[in-house]
Order: C-alpha cells, then sequence, then structure tokens
C-alpha cells in the first residue's frame, strides 16, 4: 500500500479499533477510516456482564475512546451512527447511511470487517413489542437497558439463550444482582 491510500474498518467495538490501530502503524502515512453503526465506540464489550454484576467498572466507565480521542492519539477518523448498506467489490466503495452526513459512497483501498456478531431474534410470535422482558445483550445501551429493567423489575428468574463466554458471565452477574434462578440455554 502506498501513501494516501484509504484503509476503512467496519466495526468501531473491540477488533475494529485495535485493527484501525494496527493499520495505521503498519502503514502511518495512509489514512484510516472506522465506521461503527452505534453512538459510541470502543467498548470493553466483555466487561459488560461484570459492570451488570457490580464487580467491574460500571457501564460509563466502558468506553475506552472517543472519536476525538482515536483521532488525536492515533491519527485515525471515526465516524459513528454510520451503517454500511453495501459493498461494490468491483469498484471498491462502500454505501454508507449516516446521521451526520446521510447517505453516501466511501470508496477503499484496503477493507477489514470487524462488526462481531449479530444476536439471533427469536420468531416474531415470541419477539414482540408487548415482551418486554426480551432483551438482546451485545452492546453498551443493551446493558443500559438490562441494568434499568433489572432495577424497575426485580425479577426472580431469568433464562439466557446463549452458553459462550459473554452468557455464563451474565449468568453469573444475574445471580450476583439477585435473580434467584438463572437458566442457560445453549445448543
Amino acid at each position: 500500500m502506498s501513501a494516501g491510500r484509504r484503509i476503512v474498518v467496519v466495526g468501531g467495538l473491540a477488533a475494529g479499533p485495535a485493527a484501525a490501530a494496527q493499520a495505521k502503524r503498519v502503514r502511518p502515512d495512509g489514512e484510516v477510516v472506522v465506521l461503527e453503526a452505534d453512538s459510541v465506540m470502543s467498548v470493553g464489550v466483555c466487561e459488560l456482564p461484570f459492570a451488570i454484576g457490580g464487580v467491574g467498572p460500571d457501564l460509563d466507565r466502558l468506553v475506552r475512546h472517543t472519536p476525538a480521542t482515536f483521532a488525536a492519539e492515533k491519527g485515525i477518523e471515526v465516524r459513528l451512527d454510520s451503517r454500511v448498506l453495501a459493498i461494490d467489490r468491483r469498484r471498491r466503495e462502500l454505501t454508507v447511511q449516516s446521521t451526520e452526513r446521510g447517505t453516501y459512497g466511501l470508496p477503499y483501498d484496503r477493507l477489514i470487517l470487524a462488526t462481531g456478531a449479530v444476536p439471533r431474534r427469536l420468531p416474531e410470535a415470541i419477539d414482540r413489542p408487548a415482551a418486554t422482558n426480551l432483551l438482546t445483550f451485545k452492546t453498551l445501551a443493551d446493558a443500559r437497558a438490562l441494568d434499568s429493567w433489572l432495577r424497575m423489575n426485580r425479577p426472580e428468574r431469568a433464562a439466557i439463550v446463549g452458553g459462550g463466554y459473554i452468557g455464563l458471565e451474565l449468568a453469573d452477574a444475574l445471580r450476583i444482582r439477585s435473580v434467584a434462578s438463572v437458566t442457560v440455554i445453549d445448543r
């Protein structure tokens, strides 16, 4: 890659900023842009369950960088609230929808996809607006919603679908939060 080339990283929570920082170290003369669909970046996602359980930093302290600090410290531009709608590999261009810029094309020379997993939703018959006790747990906003819901409702039972590290740590956090019965469901 030569000077003036643009590397675009899609995903700004954990892996994306790390990949962007590494790209900038390898090619300090290149332009690096991070696109994040959420309104925050660089969140310690793996620490979310610990914050819920009160045994780690509180939720507000889990944001490692802001776009301004990332630009100042690393020389990397971060665009929040920017969702990639399409990738045209032949033209090397993304179609991005942003609350700040509207919908626009973003050319790239190199593309890094670091979006992480997408929570699988339950079938529509189960997951409807009336079911206020069905929550996803991936983002800082999800963790804030769960924390608020736990304080308001003080449930006695909970079921977690997903037995990976985050699901198991969340089960432990719910027990710490006095949920009497927590069941983890995993394939």
